[in-house]
């Protein structure tokens, strides 16, 4: 069947519509600091392809960050995922007591909804993952209650300091050999509030502390997993 020319005009018309809304739907996020041209549906993933960031995902993502960051911000897009890096303190300070960052409107809770068995649009109580209201409330007493208890004063300096020696011993019992250091790595953060909030630690051998990291772990890896976002 052949193509008439009206048919050609009208195609290259509607494509080139479909851009501009794309572009100008996106506007607040180019104006964002970012590694360079955003593609439609892919966004930056092809950064994160290149030989650097393969080889060493890590420094490969650093490097990024400070050649295109601008006052500590940059903006990148992973498909329908947009994620804002914040590398600075007082940037990171400012973002988070903004009021409009508070109400923290996360992309996962459904998959929270399913696995805890909740209703359509009930709301996910505590603090990790909870939104809106729920959040703002649990925040709020929650940072009241930990700074009666010390948290964030000079007074916890000794004690984290003490909890890093114990974690550095720790560390010297696998004589240089390989051990798992992610869980290994939460056990101090986890030890420190809990000495914050009830005023006894565990050890680092301790069956429940350990049960509470890999299931912690386990969640993240669940929450962070492609499929979620």
């Amino acid at each position: 069947m052949e193509v008439t020319t009206t048919t050609v005009m009208g195609m290259v018309t509607v494509m080139v519509l479909v851009l501009i809304n794309y572009i100008f739907s996106n506007l607040a996020w180019y104006r964002l600091p970012n590694p360079g041209i955003c593609l439609p549906f892919l966004g930056h993933i092809h950064k994160f392809f290149t030989k650097g960031m393969l080889e060493d995902p890590i420094n490969g993502l650093l490097v990024m960050f400070r050649k295109h960051q601008r006052n500590g911000v940059m903006w990148t897009r992973s498909f329908n995922l947009d994620i804002l890096w914040v590398g600075d303190f007082e940037t990171l300070r400012y973002v988070f007591n903004h009021p409009q960052i508070q109400d923290r409107n996360g992309k996962f809770h459904a998959t929270v909804e399913m696995e805890r068995n909740l209703k359509t649009g009930q709301d996910i109580p505590g603090v990790l993952i909870s939104e809106g209201r729920t959040w703002l409330e649990q925040r709020r007493f929650a940072l009241r209650t930990l700074r009666d208890f010390g948290f964030g004063k000079s007074s916890m300096e000794e004690m984290i300091k003490e909890e890093v020696q114990l974690f550095t011993e720790e560390i010297r019992k696998s004589k240089g050999e390989p051990f798992d250091f992610i869980n290994k790595f939460n056990l101090p953060i986890l030890n420190a509030l809990w000495n914050v909030t009830v005023g006894q630690r565990f050890d680092y051998d301790d069956p429940k502390l350990m049960s509470i990291i890999e299931r912690l772990t386990n969640w993240f890896k669940r929450v962070a997993n492609p499929s979620a976002m």
